[in-house]
This record gives structure tokens, sequence and C-alpha cells, in this order.
């Protein structure tokens, strides 16, 4: 019997409407896909050896140590946890953005159509591990970062979902703490504990997990910047900035379908333009470089290209490069285990008790 048109318009329009609901989510379905897999290998692996065993109970008690039944109960109820959290994680929806405040912009000037979706606010620094036993937050905890001064808020931190008391979580340094992260996978593997993830993201791993046209961007607009005489750029773990010498002249950062320019020139001059930009010279770290330009679309982009050449050429008088040489700075997408093992993602993790129900109801 053979599938009919309206079978298979029905079936188009779930693929599509799936990839469309799981679109970015990449590690996300993987990890679905995995914990399913491990979910039905243990319950055709229990059925054969009940079916090709005389005496399971006995040889799965001298094999494991354990009852045949509690073992399996304890592994698979661990296993279908682990789904559920993936599952979870995959129909997260994202924050929803937050509301900016309002521009200076000239009176009646309209936003282009192409650049009016909002970028979420930074989010707060979350709870984060400490290398010590005690439990301290992430900005008691985390190490100063170069080039960058004490006291300066941390950018976006991700985490995941999870209802009870943060505070009174033990999060450790992944990368610091090998040995323990390697009891606690143990732990989880048991069934015993359900892990806890924080990651704080760099510049650099930020832009290498941007979408759409973000790095085409970055590697045309650092390029614009560095065709100046004596104009350095400098990679920190917040972001990028270009000086000359002593004087600063933008930095950059990203978010995943954004890149965000930061510019020294004068807000109050900008302020009848053509341009929409932000004012936040209130912000100590970008406080000499307080125009900030959002740029998600060509016509930000070219606009950007224009303040450079206003900065640059015309207010520092920088004279341009001979025979300058434009170069290809995109990065190639990597997954976030690679960036935690890069040193570009900071991992931490804490472990939070399984209870395991006598008997579920389920089985």
């Amino acid at each position: 019997m053979g599938i009919t048109d309206s079978t298979l318009k029905k079936i188009r329009a779930t693929v599509q409407a799936a990839q469309e609901k799981t679109a970015g989510k990449e590690q996300e379905v993987s990890d679905v896909c995995t914990a399913a897999e491990k979910l039905v290998a243990h319950t055709v692996a229990h059925r054969v050896l009940c079916e090709k065993t005389k005496n399971p109970a006995s040889l799965a008690t001298r094999l494991l140590g354990v009852p045949l039944r509690l073992g399996s109960l304890q592994l698979r109820w661990s296993l279908m946890t682990g789904l559920a959290g993936a599952i979870d994680r995959l129909l997260e929806e994202p924050d929803a953005p937050a509301e900016e405040e309002p521009l200076t912009e000239a009176p009646g000037a309209e936003e282009p159509a192409e650049e009016s979706a909002e970028e979420p606010a930074a989010e707060e620094p979350a709870a984060a591990p400490a290398e010590e036993p005690a439990v301290q937050t992430m900005a008691e905890a985390a190490p100063a970062v170069d080039g960058e001064e004490e006291g300066e808020e941390e950018d976006e931190d991700e985490e995941e979902a999870y209802d009870g008391d943060l505070s009174a979580l033990e999060f450790i340094d992944v990368t610091e703490q090998p040995e323990r992260y390697r009891e606690m996978l143990e732990q989880e593997r048991r069934g015993e504990v359900r892990l806890i993830n924080r990651y704080r993201r760099s510049f650099r791993s930020r832009l290498i997990q941007s979408q759409g046209n973000v790095q085409e961007y970055y590697s045309a607009l650092k390029n614009a910047l560095l065709s100046y005489k004596g104009v350095k750029g400098r990679v920190s773990w917040s972001y990028e900035s270009f000086n000359r010498g002593r004087m600063k002249l933008a930095k950059i950062n990203a978010k995943t379908r954004t890149l965000y320019l930061y510019l020294a020139l004068d807000p109050a001059q900008l302020q009848d333009s053509k341009y929409f930009f932000e004012d936040v010279s209130d912000i100590k770290k970008y406080a000499e470089v307080p125009v900030l330009f959002k740029i998600k679309g060509e016509r930000k982009f070219r606009q950007a290209l224009e303040l450079i050449e206003k900065l640059c050429g015309e207010q520092a008088a920088l004279p341009p490069v001979k025979d300058f040489e434009a170069q290809d700075y995109t990065l190639p997408y990597q997954n976030t285990v690679t960036l935690v093992q890069e040193g570009l993602v900071r991992q931490y993790t804490a472990a939070v008790p399984v209870e395991i129900p006598a008997e579920p109801t389920f089985f």
C-alpha cells in the first residue's frame, strides 16, 4: 500500500516544523538521540538476558553485585531521567528579549525593518563554582580575566534549568578539578546524581558559535580598523579591542546573531544623525568607546563602515596602511565540549542527588 499525497504533505509539514523548532539546537538534538539510544539499548539487553539465561537473577548478582531487578530499576531510572532532561533542554524556549532604553535618535525616525529584532539583554551573573569546598557565587569564585579590571561585569553565562536552591549547590571548575569531575560523571552513570552545568563563554567562543553573517561582518570590520596605520587588535576574554598606542578606538563583541561594535565617538554628535545607536558611556569598561552599534543586517553593516571611517579617517586623522591586504578572520564552528577543552568556555558543574522511588509505577 503506497503513501498518499496527503500523507506525504503531513510528513513534510511535521519534519519542517521539527526543523524550525530545533534550529540552532544541534547539540541538544544530539543529546536527546544519545539518551534515547542508551535507554533502548538497556531495555533490549535486559530482555535478551531474561530470555536467554536460565537463571538471570543469579547471573546478574554475580556479575553486577546487585540483584537483577534492583540494578535494572536503578539504571533504567537514571537513563529515563537523563532522557527527560535532554528533552527539556531541547524544548526550552529562549529568554524573551528585554525592552531596551529609548535610543537617542532624531524625532520621528524609524528603525529599518531588517534591524527590527531586539537583542536579548545580558543576563545577570549566575551562581558559580569555587575551587574551595565552600559554596561561592560566580563573582566571588571566578578569577579576574586577562585584560579586564576587577569589579567589571562578566559577559553572559549560560545554565541548565534547575528548580532547586542554587546557593546550596557546590560547583567545581571541571578544568581545574578533572578527577572530581570524573567521579561526578561516574556517579551520574550509576544514577546517583544529576549534573547541573554552568558555562561562561569567551568572546572568541561566542564568535565561533555565532550564526548568520556575524563572522563575515566581524572580519570586514576588523580589516577596516586595521587598514589604518598603527591600529592593533587585542583579544581578551570579553571582547576584542582596537587601539593605536594609548588611543582607544573600538571594541567588538558578539552574540548569537548580532555583532556589537563600540566606537570612541561622541554620542552627542550623532544624536540627530541617521545612525541608530546606544549611548553606553555609563558602563565602566565601555566609557571610552561609548557609541554602541548593533549590527544584524547589511544596512547597519554599511553604516558601521562609515562610522569607522569617520572615527579613524576624520576624527583621529590616521593615515591608511599602504598596500593593505585584507585577511579572512572567520573561524570554523566548534561544539561546546571542544571549546571547554580549549579553554574558550569555562564549565562549572554541580551534582544533585537523585532519589529513586522504591516501586516506580511505570515498571
